[in-house]
């Protein structure tokens, strides 16, 4: 599978990738069909060393370079949900939104809303110990309720 990844790069041509104008341009190219994954906002304001991606100690997964901004939104979602009243099953089920959310090639849909599925019952079954109820200080910073989303 191929990914690209949008980066600041590509927003600094002025094609932003929730724009009709970048879909247009992957549609054209040929390339909305293979796996598209978005800026990593949360990558890219957290601390370093607070988001780790698509973690699964001595597994990988189809699809976790693409659902890897949907990984570091749950790691947020998880360090700092408590503070803004989210719940894990609450983080957890967002998780598996944004996921699916990326499903959008036809050809591979089944394959990754299964992947998604697996990513999700991964984090139902032993997330548990990951989510936090002390708050971390970036929480009350403002990029933080983007990542939420």
């Amino acid at each position: 599978m191929i990914c690209i990844y949008i980066t600041k790069k590509i927003r600094f041509v002025g094609l932003s990738p929730k724009t009709p104008t970048m879909k247009a341009a992957l549609v054209v190219l040929g390339l909305w069909s293979v796996c598209v994954t978005a800026y990593d906002y949360c990558l890219e304001h957290a601390p370093s060393g607070t988001v780790n991606g698509c973690s699964v100690p001595l597994l990988h997964f189809n699809y976790e370079a693409q659902f890897t901004p949907s990984c570091n939104k749950h790691d947020i979602c998880y360090h700092c949900g408590h503070h803004f009243g989210i719940t894990r099953s609450q983080c957890d089920h967002k998780f598996l939104h944004n996921m699916l959310a990326t499903c959008t090639s036809r050809k591979r849909l089944i394959n990754c809303q299964h992947s998604a599925d697996a990513f999700f019952a991964a984090v139902r079954t032993a997330g548990g110990l990951f989510y936090l109820s002390e708050v971390p200080h970036y929480c009350t910073e403002s990029w933080v309720k983007v990542c939420l989303t």
